[in-house]
């Protein structure tokens, strides 16, 4: 089994990633995003990922510095890990940040 698999979303464009998100997987998914154009958030579907580390969240972050997007990155539906990593770590949230549970925005916070 991967330690991480990442594959575009039907109908969306984004990526479902699913498996550890770690120091070891974090190049593999900087790897298979795409070169950022602004035409839109990226959205990544993180229900499958059972891991996260701070290497993890710290590749999130930089996907959303020196957007001018609002939101720069969709999470779509989290998996309870990612939700209290992102909790934990950044309580206030980030403006390029949105995170979205099945198809809807309910997490947008602004510092």
């Amino acid at each position: 089994m991967p330690h991480l698999n990442v594959s575009p979303l039907d109908r969306t464009s984004g990526f479902r990633v699913t498996g550890e998100l770690d120091m070891a997987s974090v190049p593999e998914l900087e790897e298979a995003l795409p070169e950022r154009n602004g035409s839109g958030p990226l959205v990544l579907d993180m229900a499958g990922v059972s891991f996260i580390d701070s290497m993890g969240l710290r590749l999130l972050i930089k996907l959303c510095i020196g957007s001018v997007l609002r939101p720069a990155l969709v999470i779509r539906n989290p998996s309870p890990r990612v939700r209290q990593v992102l909790a934990i770590s950044l309580p206030d949230g980030i403006p390029e940040m949105a995170i979205e549970f099945d198809g809807r925005v309910r997490e947008r916070r602004t510092s």
